[in-house]
């Protein structure tokens, strides 16, 4: 099996279609979850997705190695600021207008829970989305790279150029205002 940074050199030097398709599929779900953090579900977010695989292959050669998925967030933070300057440009929406107006949250289907659960499921989810969707992007974004991008603090410092200490008080700061306001809605 071969590694990410192996197969994204396939693709850089000999164009290998086939080696592009696998890392799509290896990371596809990945980073799906993390622009949908991001901007919400919606056309925008399979747009960016779509763009970030575009910006992968036209910079393959750019790969300096290390864990492909913190490049690929590197990759789609930069599409997702894009895409707000460019709606922004045309509406003049803030980032965080443009994730409200999304429409809304990756719901994962689950046949085991029954009706009731399901509801009160759906009631929470909606709740920390909404919850999630009022912090400030910076504490946004290093909550999904936390998370969703399984990324270490360091690692989350490196790759939006902050200081350790600041990505640990967005960190401290967002689950802080998110307990807030979780709580505020019960």
């Amino acid at each position: 099996m071969s590694t990410d940074a192996e197969l994204l050199r396939g693709y850089a030097h000999d164009a290998r279609i086939d080696a592009l398709e696998t890392l799509v599929r290896r990371h596809a779900a990945w980073l799906k979850g993390c622009l949908i953090g991001l901007m919400g579900e919606s056309s925008q977010t399979d747009d960016a997705f779509q763009a970030v695989w575009l910006r992968v292959m036209k910079n393959a050669r750019g790969y300096k190695g290390g864990s492909f998925r913190a490049y690929l967030a590197r990759v789609a933070r930069c599409v997702v600021i894009d895409q707000a300057r460019r709606m922004n440009a045309r509406s003049h929406l803030s980032l965080d207008e443009l994730m409200e107006e999304s429409e809304g949250a990756y719901e994962p289907k689950d046949d085991a829970l029954v009706a009731a659960e399901q509801v009160e499921w759906n009631q929470s989810k909606e709740a920390v989305w909404q919850a999630f969707r009022q912090l400030p992007f910076p504490q946004r974004e290093v909550v999904m790279l936390r998370l969703k991008g399984e990324m270490s603090f360091k690692e989350i410092a490196a790759e939006l150029r902050r200081p350790l200490g600041t990505i640990l008080a967005q960190m401290k700061r967002a689950t802080a205002r998110l307990k807030q306001l979780l709580e505020d809605k019960e």
